[in-house]
């Protein structure tokens, strides 16, 4: 009985299931060949970053990485309040950026932004230190084949420019900074998705809300006034969204894009404005501003890369019409 139910199995298996043809075994041969072939194509992506975009990724307790930048702005418009472009004399800017981020502890590290601000117009030119800023970041979720990294940064900016006192004879140019203690909350989130098979591609999303301080102004500032102007400037609150994407064409090349999104509430004054000039003239209304920021990387090794790009404003409101070339390296040691 049992070799017949056996005997019987296999006869109706085989009437459910006949042999496959040999035009259809090689067929399956020939797509599981491809998909060898592919798999054996794949490769682990090195990616330096977008040029914006900060990663999700906590450091490793006694690795550094460091990040150096330089901005090349140029700006000779701003978009008024409804989005139209309105001529502003013409602002040339020049902005190296060191960044220096270390691993403290297992899931927390730390980065130190320094810069310098060189600002030029018409004949004027004027060098100093830029804000400086301070964070702190801490890994809520670990990446995995399925899962995104998922990191909260905590960012303390300091008013190490200079923002008052400024000169009329320089026309302005002497401001650096804004003068405000800023403190920033932040979530930093990225994916690396093999999204065609032969091309994974990196993508981050980084959103943050800036607490700023009031701030004591004598004279001149980068808020406005004049020489005896005195008062309280109360500045806005504000956030801030980047969309990040890395698409790998090969292991070293990689083309970058930047999305991003910055709103910020009104700058309202308190106090006296100066001899000739209104309290109006002195506060700034809302402002916020799309901008994109295209760029391609070079990555010598998983730990030294290259990135370049163009940073501009596409549309916004009470805010520069600006554009930036950016150039950075990225080391890992």
């Amino acid at each position: 009985m049992l070799c017949l139910s056996i005997w019987s199995g296999g006869v109706l298996y085989g009437l459910r299931n006949p042999p496959k043809s040999t035009e259809a075994i090689q067929r399956q041969l020939e797509r599981l060949e491809s998909r060898f072939e592919d798999t054996r194509e794949m490769f682990n992506p090195w990616y330096t970053g977008p040029l914006l975009a900060s990663s999700a990724h906590v450091m490793h307790p006694g690795f550094f990485n460091l990040q150096p930048y330089f901005f090349i702005t140029n700006a000779s418009s701003m978009f008024d309040q409804h989005g139209h472009k309105r001529s502003t004399p013409h602002v040339n800017q020049l902005v190296p950026l060191l960044g220096l981020q270390a691993g403290i502890v297992n899931g927390m590290d730390a980065t130190l932004v320094i810069k310098g601000v060189r600002n030029k117009m018409e004949q004027q030119s004027f060098f100093h230190w830029g804000d400086s800023s301070l964070s702190l970041g801490f890994r809520l979720i670990k990446e995995t084949a399925t899962i995104p990294a998922l990191k909260l940064v905590l960012k303390e900016t300091f008013p190490t420019g200079k923002y008052q006192h400024l000169s009329p004879k320089k026309l302005h140019v002497d401001a650096t900074g804004m003068g405000a203690y800023q403190t920033f909350v932040g979530l930093h989130t990225s994916k690396i998705v093999w999204w065609v098979l032969r091309h994974p591609m990196d993508i981050r999303f980084n959103i943050q809300w800036s607490i700023p301080t009031s701030l004591s102004i004598r004279g001149s500032t980068v808020y406005g006034g004049t020489y005896d102007t005195r008062g309280t400037i109360h500045m806005g609150h504000g956030i801030s969204t980047d969309l990040g994407w890395e698409f790998s064409l090969s292991q070293p090349w990689v083309l970058t894009l930047d999305i991003v999104y910055f709103y910020l509430k009104k700058i309202t004054f308190s106090g006296y404005p100066g001899s000739g000039i209104s309290k109006s003239s002195i506060e700034n209304p809302f402002m916020d501003q799309w901008s994109l920021a295209p760029g391609i990387e070079y990555n010598l090794n998983a730990n030294f890369g290259f990135v370049g790009g163009y940073w501009f404003a596409i549309w916004g409101r009470n805010s520069s019409n600006f554009r930036s070339g950016i150039v950075s390296f990225c080391w890992t040691f």
